[in-house]
C-alpha cells in the first residue's frame, strides 16, 4: 500500500507540472500565483546553492556531494562497500574566499542553467560516474542538471563553473587526505 501512494503522489505531482516553453515541466505553483518574473527566475546575485553530486560505479567512494553558497562549500562523501565493511562517511567545510564566490556567482549567472541542455548519460554501470548539478536560485527555484556526458556542459560558462567546482571538491578532499 505505500508503493501505490508513492506512485500515486508522483503521479500528481507530474500531472500539477505544466510545460515550459523550452519543453520541460515547470514546478507547480500554489493557486492564484503566478510564475516569477524574469529576474527573479535568474536571480543569482544575492543568494544560490548548487549541489554538484557524484555517483560512482565501483569506486572507493559511492557518491560525493560538494555543496556550494555565496559563501561556504561543504563536501560530504559515503564510502563503497570493501569486504562487507561500509567506512563512515567524511565530510569537510571550508568559507570561500571574496574572490571566489564573486567567480561563482559570476559563472552562475553566465551559465544559463535554467534554459537548456539538462540531459547527460549515466556511465555507473561500466564503473563510470553518473554526475548532477543542482541548482537553487533566491526565487527558490531548482533545476538539476545531468552534467556527466552532457554537450552543453563541455565548453562555455558551464564548463568553467563546473570546472570551478570539481576545483574546491579537489581541495577539500586533499584537505581531508592530509588529515
Amino acid at each position: 500500500m505505500p508503493l501505490i501512494l508513492f506512485f500515486l503522489a508522483i503521479a500528481v505531482s507530474v500531472s500539477a507540472c505544466s510545460p515550459s516553453p523550452h519543453g520541460e515541466p515547470t514546478p507547480p505553483r500554489a493557486p492564484g500565483k503566478s510564475r516569477p518574473a524574469q529576474a527573479e527566475v535568474h536571480g543569482f546575485s544575492d543568494t544560490f546553492v548548487l549541489v554538484l553530486t557524484r555517483e560512482y560505479g565501483r569506486a572507493s567512494f559511492r557518491e560525493c556531494r560538494l555543496s556550494v553558497n555565496q559563501a561556504m562549500a561543504v563536501l560530504s562523501c559515503t564510502h563503497g562497500e570493501a569486504a562487507g565493511v561500509v567506512p563512515p562517511p567524511m565530510g569537510i567545510e571550508e568559507k570561500l574566499g571574496t574572490d571566489e564566490a564573486d567567480g561563482i556567482r559570476r559563472l552562475v549567472g553566465a551559465a544559463d542553467l535554467y534554459e537548456r541542455g539538462g540531459t547527460g548519460v549515466d556511465w555507473t554501470s561500466a564503473d563510470g560516474v553518473f554526475e548532477t548539478l543542482r541548482v537553487t536560485n533566491s526565487a527558490g527555484q531548482t533545476i538539476v542538471l545531468v552534467t556527466s556526458g552532457n554537450p552543453s556542459f563541455t565548453d562555455g560558462a558551464r564548463k568553467q563553473l563546473l570546472d570551478a567546482l570539481k576545483e574546491i571538491e579537489a581541495r577539500l578532499l586533499n584537505r581531508v587526505r592530509r588529515g
